[in-house]
């Protein structure tokens, strides 16, 4: 079900894990590739926008994700056309997170994403730390 709000991510560190079936993971490893952390970026002078830009941080290898791509009308993706999780104060304080909440509920520009388990996060930062 995706029905993510800017309030689901008040502050920064909520974890995000992608639906498997609504079955329990039992792979630890496998649970850490496919756990995201939500987190926020300041210094995006390579980007060259300014402002805060709102980012999904791999739990397995630290990779951060902040934009998406739009899709043409044949479904194809348009790499001319990116959509970064930004705010600004033309776009106001909560655009990045409203642009992250669009991505995770549309299907079909996202996998359907849930906020992971006390249990899970504690499970992949244990398995982390003894590797």
């Amino acid at each position: 079900m995706r029905n993510f709000t800017i309030e689901d991510f008040i502050g920064s560190g909520q974890y995000l894990v992608r639906e498997k079936e609504n079955k329990f993971i039992t792979d630890t490893g496998f649970l850490s590739t496919i756990m995201y952390k939500v987190g926020f970026d300041n210094n995006n002078l390579e980007i060259g926008t300014g402002g805060q830009i709102t980012n999904l941080i791999s739990m397995s290898d630290g990779w951060t994700r902040c934009f998406y791509f739009l899709n043409n009308e044949d479904g194809t993706t348009n790499f001319n056309k990116k959509v970064i999780w930004q705010n600004t104060e033309e776009l106001g304080s909560h655009q990045g997170k409203q642009r992250l909440c669009d991505y995770l509920n549309n299907s079909e520009l996202s996998q359907e994403m849930r906020f992971a388990t006390q249990e899970e996060i504690v499970r992949v930062v244990m398995y982390q730390s003894s590797n």
